[in-house]
């Protein structure tokens, strides 16, 4: 599965947990950057992207629009909050 060889979603791109992630799972060196942060796949994890980074102008559109999405969990069982907090 194409999900099994990204990054966690919790995780950033670029940041220090990136590499502190990848030192610690040795065989997942070979995953590619995405383009960028807002490729994300699934409407799940554009909001929680988007928890992640502070863009709250992507969150209120997502509350306004597709609510039920800051209540979802994903694969690992965080919600957007999670992101958010983290």
């Amino acid at each position: 599965d194409a999900d099994d060889e990204d990054l966690p979603i919790y995780i950033l791109r670029g940041s220090p947990e990136e590499d502190h992630w990848l030192q610690q799972h040795p065989s997942k060196q070979h995953i590619r950057v995405r383009e960028s942060p807002a490729a994300a796949a699934t409407p799940l994890e554009q909001i929680a992207q988007a928890a992640a980074t502070g863009d709250v102008n992507t969150i209120a559109q997502f509350a306004a629009n597709e609510k039920h999405l800051l209540h979802q969990t994903d694969k690992n069982g965080w919600m957007p909050i999670h992101e958010a907090a983290h």
